[in-house]
């Protein structure tokens, strides 16, 4: 029962986790946050503004990949019932 009620917070925890960071993805593209980045420098060719806004979508993949790891981990609830 204590593992269970372990596994509960955890995946509790690990889906509030997964909120907060679509909210915060959604945020930081927000064209305000997006407005801070501008700027004309450059890297090579490639504008840095779109850089940052690749960088940051790279990150919530990693992220997503991360939680989605967590979440499949975990014992499903219908296979501990029968």
């Amino acid at each position: 029962m204590q593992d269970r009620a372990r596994h509960e917070r955890l995946s509790r925890r690990t889906r509030d986790r997964a909120a907060v960071m679509l909210i915060l993805g959604v945020l930081l593209v927000m064209p305000p946050f997006v407005g801070i980045l501008a700027s004309d420098a450059r890297i090579g060719s490639v504008p840095v503004t779109l850089l940052a806004l690749f960088g940051l979508w790279a990150a919530l993949i990693v992220m997503a990949w991360r939680l989605s790891r967590v979440l499949g981990a975990a014992p499903d609830d219908q296979e501990t019932k029968q």
